[in-house]
């Protein structure tokens, strides 16, 4: 099917060269043009480009500053990195929070150990406990070297 090409003479012609015109004349005007805020004899507040007819006093609207979107664009980047630090180091101290509270639970656990052998181990002829919940006597040099490993303990894992 052909498109009909309006004919000059033509009354779908001049309506057609209307919307020409006046899309002509939409994208010769500039953009940010300042604007006209006016009331109409009804009372009706009117907004247009052009100023009002006759004497009616119109407020002018100057249009918004330029956006430098580029400008603007970089600014944004520079935020959002700003917001990875910020959330990268927010997450690192979480990290090193739990890492501490992790810590200190292993070195109370290891404390509480090391103060139960040291009260094991100083008690001369005394029966220490074994690995598989078993009792037996040990020598006076391997109660001192037990005593002296679990003092050790307690100077490493009791530090207030």
């Amino acid at each position: 099917m052909h498109k009909r090409i309006p004919i000059p003479g033509n009354t779908g012609s001049r309506t057609w060269l209307a919307a020409v015109m006046a899309g002509l004349a939409m994208a010769a005007s500039p953009v940010g043009a300042e604007m006209y805020k006016w009331v109409d004899e009804n009372g009706e507040v009117q907004y247009t480009q052009q100023p009002p007819p006759g004497n009616i006093k119109a407020e002018t609207i100057k249009p918004p500053p330029k956006v430098d979107t580029e400008g603007a664009q970089k600014e944004l980047e520079q935020q959002q990195k700003e917001v990875d630090a910020l959330k990268e180091n927010r997450d690192k101290r979480t990290e090193e929070v739990k890492t501490a509270a992790d810590d200190k639970a292993f070195n109370a656990e290891n404390c509480r150990r090391a103060q139960a052998s040291v009260a094991s181990f100083s008690v001369p002829n005394a029966l220490i406990a074994q690995s598989d919940g078993s009792r037996t006597r040990i020598t006076e040099e391997e109660r001192l070297a037990g005593l002296k490993k679990a003092e050790d303990g307690v100077k490493e894992f009791c530090k207030k």
